[in-house]
């Protein structure tokens, strides 16, 4: 081969290389999603310390904690890097930055599923309709602007699922594996992107049966998926190395302490009602209506069926999970879900509205706009009806309409003042007794800002645990004279002392009759 036609081939591989990675219209949508909805999730922003789970998240991030004794399946290990290492960059607080990963992966969320919903049809607005019904969604938007590990794994998920699609669609393999790998990078945030992998692991073994797909390439995906999972392996290997028992942890990295709601199948009409209650929350809009034809559609316009049967599989899937998964935060883990039902309004659009479709897609602009002040009349209604939210006591600096109601939290500085006022007032070597929403902020001050390292600060314990600190001779706090957020060994709740830490709010103390007996 002479040089000439040697360097005309080179660079005309060097040509098709570059036009794989050329941004093209695609791309330049995407981006723009992102940003319009990274613009909303951050000037909506938690700008601090968060209750419950996302504060437990923050102060994990800000120490790296990458173990859970026996719970391994909540340790979210590549979460809690990423937010650590960008607390690490010094321009603001670990738990921002915690705050603020969980919002940039809800916005590549939505940008994903805009993806999704054009390369499914492409048409611009129908998948636009997709992301941001999505994207402004109740426990979207909630989870999106505070510490949580929700919106990386449905990140990773929506890539995995790109490149299912791309892979339906051109039958090349290194589509697979990158499947394969994001879906192992989704299981080291949260195990709930693998029911999507499932499901399409299904349909490749099918395939395998069938001669459509090798054997070397179903584990070749296999494979990339364990490589992306390795920091989960990390951290059982860090329980093993704690337990030495590998069946004590497998348990604790599927299911860990959770086993039981894992599992459950009882007051399911309680839990339906609930469910039910959830998703008219998420979306208090007609534009759900447009799903019911998206399904349909989906089965009857797609030119392959294979991707409407997956698609409604891992919708219904991810609902059954949910709808009987009797925990505290149930509403989070229908995230999964809807995101597919969102995808179904986008398909519902575009297949039902094929004329003047200017005037519908004006329509649901407008409509999509009256989600945001929709919060904000239920969170007013219920305010004045006094309806309960089934919570079952009062959190110092709390409005639980405001905070369980109104999605942006952007407005909640309630955590950090209950923690500095608490350790404002509890006297020197105080013992606090917390229960898990109220325990992070508390932590946070105490182990991550070093305030009042006199003071002890611990999750409600039993009795026995507390032998060594000497209560009989210091004051002992709890935050709640409500059973089952104070001392289970408390024997009369009389017992408990308003102890106030502002004008307006109060803690309580444990009387010293308590401890006559130690």
């Amino acid at each position: 081969m002479s040089s000439g036609v040697y360097i005309s081939a080179k660079r005309n591989k060097f040509d098709r290389t570059v036009r794989q990675f050329k941004i093209g219209p695609q791309s330049m949508h995407w981006g723009l999603v992102f940003i319009l909805a990274l613009a909303l999730y951050v000037f909506t922003l938690a700008p601090d310390l968060t209750w419950q789970d996302q504060g437990e998240y923050q102060v994990h991030a800000a120490q790296c904690i990458l173990n859970r004794p026996g719970d391994v399946v909540r340790v979210h290990p590549l979460y809690i890097i990423l937010a650590h290492t960008l607390g690490r960059v010094g321009i603001f607080s670990f738990a921002y930055g915690a705050n603020l990963v969980s919002a940039i992966f809800s916005a590549v969320t939505a940008a994903n599923i805009y993806l999704l919903a054009f390369r499914l049809l492409g048409r611009i607005w129908p998948a636009v309709l997709s992301a941001f019904t999505f994207a402004l969604a109740h426990s979207v938007w909630f989870v999106g602007v505070q510490a949580q590990t929700y919106s990386m794994a449905n990140a990773a998920m929506t890539v995995g699922l790109l490149f299912a699609l791309a892979y339906q669609k051109s039958n090349k393999l290194e589509y697979l594996l990158w499947m394969g790998f994001a879906f192992g990078l989704g299981i080291s945030v949260h195990l709930m992107s693998q029911i999507a992998f499932a499901v399409i692991l299904v349909w490749l073994g099918i395939g395998c049966v069938r001669k459509r797909v090798s054997i070397w390439g179903f584990l070749a995906v296999v494979l990339f998926w364990t490589a992306g999972a390795c920091l989960l392996w990390m951290a059982m290997a860090l329980e093993y190395h704690r337990s030495g028992d590998w069946a004590a942890t497998l348990h604790s990295a599927l299911w860990g302490k959770w086993s039981a709601a894992v599992f459950n199948l009882g007051d399911l009409p309680r839990l339906i009602k609930r469910s039910a209650q959830f998703f008219v929350l998420n979306f208090p809009t007609p534009l759900v209506l447009l799903a019911v034809p998206g399904i349909i559609f989906s089965f009857t316009r797609f030119p392959n069926i294979v991707v409407a049967r997956l698609l409604l599989a891992c919708t219904i899937l991810y609902g059954l999970f949910a709808v009987r998964y009797d925990i505290p935060n149930q509403n989070h883990f229908f995230l999964p879900m809807y995101l597919f039902v969102s995808l179904y309004i986008g398909l519902g659009f575009a297949y039902t509205f094929q004329r003047q479709v200017k005037f519908w897609s004006l329509l649901t602009v407008v409509l999509l706009s009256a989600i945001p002040p929709t919060y904000i009349v239920i969170s007013h209604y219920a305010r004045q009806q006094q309806i309960r939210l089934g919570t079952k006591r009062h959190i110092p600096y709390r409005d639980v309409y405001a905070y369980y109601l109104l999605p942006w939290q952007h407005q909640q500085t309630g955590p950090r003042l209950f923690a500095e006022a608490t350790f404002q007032k509890v006297p020197q070597d105080a013992v606090i007794l917390a229960d898990k929403t109220t325990l992070p902020p508390l932590q946070y001050l105490h182990q991550v800002e070093m305030v009042r390292p006199d003071v002890e600060v611990l999750l409600l314990p039993e009795k026995a645990k507390l032998q060594t600190l000497l209560l009989n001779q210091r004051r002992v706090f709890t935050i709640s004279n409500i059973k089952g957020y104070y001392p289970e060994w408390v024997q009369e709740a009389g017992n408990l002392l308003r102890f106030p830490i502002s004008k307006t709010e109060h803690i309580f103390e444990i009387a010293p009759e308590e401890f006559e007996n130690e």
